[in-house]
């Protein structure tokens, strides 16, 4: 009997488990997208640069951390939405103590971050995903 309980509890810690783990964004190229006030578009989104980066995203989606070459930046997720879509949007504030705006967007092999200026001009900077792992 001892023997039949230790399994069934074996078996339902096994089953029940939820195994998440964390999520890494291997990035290719990058675009820098200025936006236009005359025009009301984003400009130079096309102008793509060859750079190697990570995206790490941790099991709780609280925090991710960029890793280029030359940085490397933690982003503390403050609200995360994710539409029908399948869009993941980031509403973070980065070790610096800048607030922006993450998109992950699977289908698309993109991730975008809008970056508001003290002026209030924008950009939007992206990211060409090569895997994810």
């Amino acid at each position: 009997m001892k023997k039949i309980l230790l399994g069934l509890v074996l078996m339902l810690g096994f089953t029940s488990t939820n195994v998440t783990a964390q999520t890494f964004y291997s990035c290719t190229e990058k675009v820098y997208c200025y936006y236009n006030d005359e025009t009301e578009e984003f400009d130079n989104c096309d102008e793509y640069i060859e750079e190697s980066s990570l995206f790490e995203v941790n099991e709780t989606m609280t925090v991710f951390i960029h890793t280029t070459e030359s940085m490397k930046s933690t982003y503390y997720v403050r609200s995360t939405e994710t539409l029908d879509s399948g869009l993941i949007i980031y509403h973070v504030i980065s070790d610096v103590g800048n607030e922006y705006s993450y998109v992950f967007d699977d289908e698309y092999d993109e991730i975008r971050c809008l970056i508001v200026f003290s002026d209030d001009s924008m950009a939007i900077l992206g990211f060409t995903i090569k895997s994810i792992f």
